[in-house]
This record gives C-alpha cells, structure tokens and sequence, in this order.
C-alpha cells in the first residue's frame, strides 16, 4: 500500500538508508509505528568516563562527547523539519549508578563531576524538549525495585545464556584493564549489570513508550534492551564517547 504519511516516507527511503550504521530492531512494528504519533520520545542512555585519569574528568570542546552531541542536534532538527505535525522529545538518561553500584567506581565525586559536565554541554548544545537525567534518581523507585526483583528471580527468562557470557567477557576485560573495579566479583557483577540493564529498558518503556537511539554498537544492546524499539544511526567514530 502506497505510503501517505510524507514524513514516514521521507525517513523510510532518505533518513534511515543514509544514516543507518546497523540494522535496527523492530522497525516495522515498533519504531515505524510510534514515528506514527503526534508525540514522540526518543532515549538514549549515557555511560561514564572510566578512564577519566588519563582523559581528565573534564570535557572539551574537541571532546567526542562534545562531537556527539552535536550530532544528536543535527538529526533532531532534521526530524523535526521533515516529519512536522509531531511533538519531538529526547530523553538521555546518565547511567551515574552503574559506575558506582555495579562496576566499583569508588571516587563518587568524579562519576557526579562528568555528569556534571555533560549535562553543561548538554545545555548549550541540545534543543529544546530534551532532558538528561540520572538513573540515580530513578533506580530505586518502587517500579524499578519490582521490575528488578522480576528479572532476578527470573534471570534466565530475561537474560539468554549467550548475552551473560558475552557481559561476562566484557567485565573480565574492562576489570583486568583497570576501566572498572570489581575485583574478585566478576561474574556477581556482570550479573548486576545485566539486571540492570533489564530493569531500565523495563520502565524506560513503562514510563515514555520510546524509541532508543543507542550511541553503543548493537552488539553492546542485543539480550539487554528487552523490547526496546531501536535505532543505530550514531557513526562509528563517535560511539561511546565515553570509553
């Protein structure tokens, strides 16, 4: 059936073609269907800086940081103008707990100091209708305390054994590295950070029906996004900006 929708057609055959870096999922049933509403909430959620000793905790102008923003401007402003009659909202939410509740960041002041500093940037840089928040102030909410004690006491329902060993690898590497440190509880905290990542994609989708535009690789999202709709348009050189 033809297409009548011009601000659909417009992203279906020059938007998402020209701008797509890996396939997205649940295109069809998930994020053509909520481009359809007269209100839509992008989510992007945003890790910490790690090696903030060698990066310093403070971010430039030249930063990637800074380099991803813009491009998050950029396409916003082009949503907007080719697909109008639409609300457009963004939702960026600070992944502040991970650092210190799961990978073992002990200097909490510097993990509060980035944000900080993103959040500068972000307000210089991003348009209107959009918010960074911190998962801090959400993650022990009585929602996101049911959701994560759904998904511990169902880990396997929600987690396959494929994505768990691939989180597991990643935090075996990241620790030895010295990016996090969790010491002796490897496989506790890959746990940790798989539930986790469950519960946010669990009442992110609760709580704004959204559409992820992630800034990591798929690889990084696939098994920990649940049902999420996503997006992975964000160019290879300006992916987590904060590794």
């Amino acid at each position: 059936m033809k297409e009548e929708d011009e601000g659909i057609k417009w992203f279906t055959t020059e938007f998402y073609p020209e701008n797509k870096v890996a396939r997205a999922v649940r295109f069809e049933d998930g994020v053509l269907s909520r481009l359809r509403k007269k209100v839509i909430t992008l989510f992007t959620p945003w890790g910490f800086r790690y090696k903030y000793h060698v990066r310093d905790i403070y971010i430039s102008k030249d930063d990637k940081e800074v380099q991803l923003l813009q491009f998050f401007a950029k396409t916003l402003r082009e949503l907007r103008e080719n697909m109008r009659g639409r609300e457009w909202r963004w939702a960026f939410l600070a992944a502040d707990s991970y650092a210190t509740r799961i990978n073992g960041e002990r200097e909490e002041i510097c993990v509060i100091k980035y944000f900080q500093e993103l959040n500068r940037w972000f307000k210089e840089i991003m348009p209107e209708n959009t918010i960074l928040a911190k998962w801090s102030v959400y993650d022990y909410g009585e929602s996101a305390i049911e959701y994560r004690q759904k998904v511990e006491n169902n880990f396997s329902n929600y987690v396959s054994q494929t994505s768990f060993k691939r989180r597991l690898s990643a935090t075996e590497k990241l620790n030895k590295e010295e990016i996090i440190c969790v010491g002796g509880r490897i496989e506790e905290s890959a746990r940790a950070y798989c539930v986790e990542r469950i519960t946010e994609a669990l009442w992110i989708e609760e709580m704004f029906h959204p559409i992820k535009i992630s800034a990591a690789r798929r690889d990084k999202d696939d098994g920990l996004d649940g049902n999420l709709p996503r997006l992975y348009i964000v160019p290879e050189k300006l992916q987590a900006p904060w590794l």
